[in-house]
């Protein structure tokens, strides 16, 4: 597993919108691929300055439509569509590498963890430092090769997603079961039994994975040179 940051393309819009914004954080949940090509992309903002950015995304470039998911506040999920592949996500699906999620953006730079095995991750670094500037490997080393989310289905994973970006986790809530399950156009009673299954498959899965602590270790990869 790779843990590793550097300056997004300049065509990718959240890049210029961190970049005006250095003091917002855009935490990435979902890339997904549409029929048309285009990508759609849920985010969350989390500002010190709460506003609506809707007009400000969707003036930036290869950012073809924004709209906001949830009220303003000091964190606010947005959906944008992306007109184009970025870079470094060609790269990690031509090396068959793995991109987790969170995706963090802040002023420019994107930290995102990557697992595969180790020569395809010293092969990502060297094309990634060919695409992108100011690369920096901040942990090189072993890790779980599977999330928690490696425990739930292609449904229950996109049920979380939705349940993540609406709020229902937050403390407080910002949304009610009723009023999420009525944006699903499902039933109460249904959206609570899988929610509920997601959290105990989650649970075991978490308590199945738990290892003792094995001492402080760095989390800078040493001989980053020799990547």
């Amino acid at each position: 597993m790779v843990r590793v940051r550097f300056r997004v393309a300049e065509d990718i819009g959240l890049r210029r919108f961190t970049e005006t914004r250095p003091t917002v954080q855009c935490v990435v949940s979902v890339v997904q691929r549409l029929n048309d090509g285009e990508y759609l992309v849920e985010f969350e903002i989390i500002s010190s300055e709460p506003r609506d950015y809707t007009e400000e995304l969707a003036s930036m470039p290869a950012i073809t439509s924004a709209k906001r998911q949830s009220p303003i506040g000091h964190r606010t999920h947005y959906l944008i569509t992306l007109a184009l592949t970025p870079g470094y996500m060609v790269v990690a699906t031509e090396l068959g590498a793995l991109l987790r999620y969170p995706r963090v953006i802040e002023n420019g730079h994107l930290t995102v963890e990557v697992v595969a095995p180790t020569s395809r991750l010293r092969a990502l670094i060297r094309r990634l430092r060919q695409i992108a500037s100011d690369v920096e490997v901040l942990r090189f080393g072993p890790g779980p090769m599977r999330s928690s989310l490696g425990q739930l289905n292609a449904r229950q994973t996109a049920l979380l997603h939705r349940a993540l970006a609406a709020g229902y986790f937050d403390v407080p809530r910002r949304v009610t079961l009723t009023r999420f399950a009525e944006t699903l156009g499902r039933g109460k009673s249904s959206v609570s039994r899988a929610l509920a299954l997601i959290e105990k498959r989650l649970a075991e899965s978490s308590v199945a994975s738990a290892t003792p602590p094995h001492g402080p270790a760095s989390d800078r990869m040493r001989g980053v040179s020799s990547v």
